[in-house]
């Protein structure tokens, strides 16, 4: 929500991206809409960067919430976690939803 700009919200309102990079709180926004079961339904792998950085925090509740109602809409979800090398500094936890099928 806050690195895309209003075009880009309209436009993946109507369809989202193959690949969405997003962040936990946005992410509880996606799967918060009206159409969410629709929109997710076909979704097969949610990648977490970070997730150790995001273990017993409140993000990490988050992202464990959305996990738990994603897999409610695609009960074949897979979940992937990741995390830097020790001693590599990234960029902050983003929750990554890969490989959807569109739906018009």
């Amino acid at each position: 929500t806050g690195d895309s700009t209003s075009a880009e919200r309209a436009r993946q309102r109507k369809r989202l991206p193959p690949t969405l990079v997003t962040t936990p709180e946005s992410l509880g926004l996606l799967i918060a809409q009206r159409d969410a079961c629709q929109r997710f339904r076909d979704l097969r792998c949610v990648i977490v960067d970070e997730w150790h950085e995001l273990m017993a925090s409140k993000r990490g509740v988050q992202v464990e919430l959305a996990l738990a109602r994603l897999r409610r809409f695609a009960p074949g979800l897979r979940t992937w976690g990741f995390r830097p090398p020790c001693g590599m500094r990234t960029r902050p936890p983003v929750a990554c939803a890969a490989s959807m099928r569109n739906r018009s």
